[in-house]
């Protein structure tokens, strides 16, 4: 009888500890979830403030001769961007900066051409 109810607690035990183990595996998978998602939505909102930034620089582009330069701030973070005219060709750099990461973009833009040589960087 002794060994029936010993047995018993063992089955227990060993219920509670896989029930346990099984529910810091959940704890743990929805923490991960959570934390890629923020970073892909940390990331959807940093391309989409690229391509802000890259459309307002070209908006200004066809007004000016030598330089632009433009500065906005948002609730997402901060775009940077300059254009210098460089032998009729524009020199474009975009610089975002959202929370502890910074992505940058450059290229050339002539109206003939449009946007060519591009080089970027992110991090």
């Amino acid at each position: 009888m002794k060994n029936e109810k010993g047995f018993m607690l063992l089955y227990t035990m060993l219920f509670i500890l896989c029930i346990s183990g099984y529910t810091f595996y959940l704890l743990n998978n929805y923490q991960m979830e959570k934390e890629l998602l923020a970073h892909e939505i940390e990331e959807t909102q940093m391309k989409q403030m690229m391509f802000i930034g890259i459309d307002k620089i070209l908006k200004e582009i066809p007004g000016e001769d030598s330089s632009i330069s433009i500065v906005e701030n948002n609730e997402f973070g901060g775009i940077n961007g300059t254009a210098v005219m460089d032998a009729g060709v524009w020199q474009v750099t975009v610089t975002i900066k959202q929370n502890n990461y910074t992505s940058q973009a450059g290229f050339n833009y002539t109206e003939e051409k449009g946007i060519y040589s591009w080089r970027g960087s992110g991090g």
